[in-house]
């Protein structure tokens, strides 16, 4: 298996384990669910469960679109990117294998992205099966933890396109 497909696959591995559990608990989830939550956890937005369903299907679906379409990066003109050290990264003896970087680094991120977008919504969905309805105070950390992969990958795009030591004959 390629590495670049590793993206693809998580991708799709997350889309189904959380299309997988809003089907189990589809039967049991009110006509009207509480899709916004304040940072108490207390529902603050609602909609249909059919909404719920369009919402987290389109953007599966665009962010599954995005993950694929990633590779377009190679079809950009050069000079369109803006990359540390460009001058040296986008030359052409390292441009190819530049530009598979930041398509790799693009698809990451959107996995990270999704996953955090369903998990939320996966959270809020299973709040709605709580009386009253709330939503776990484990959001905190979700969040800091996305913040934490966010933070963590830009630096690594950092640390990526810094220019290598001078070589010594």
């Amino acid at each position: 298996m390629s590495l670049s497909r590793l993206p693809v696959i998580v991708f799709a591995l997350v889309a189904i384990g959380f299309a997988s559990d809003l089907a189990l608990i589809w039967p049991s989830l009110p006509a009207r669910v509480a899709t916004h939550f304040d940072l108490a956890g207390h529902p603050n937005g609602w909609s249909s469960r059919e909404q719920l369903l369009s919402m987290t299907a389109v953007l599966t679906i665009l962010l599954g679109c995005a993950i694929v379409g990633a590779r377009l990066i190679k079809s950009v003109s050069l000079d369109s990117l803006n990359v540390p050290n460009r001058d040296y990264w986008l030359a052409p003896e390292r441009s190819d294998a530049t530009l598979e970087a930041l398509v790799a680094w693009l698809r990451w991120l959107l996995v990270f992205v999704f996953t955090f977008i369903v998990t939320l919504a996966s959270g809020g969905a299973h709040a709605n099966l709580r009386a009253p309805i709330q939503f776990s105070t484990d959001t905190l950390l979700l969040i800091v933890g996305f913040l934490a992969c966010v933070l963590v990958m830009i630096g690594w795009l950092v640390w990526r396109f810094r220019l290598p030591p001078p070589q010594t004959h």
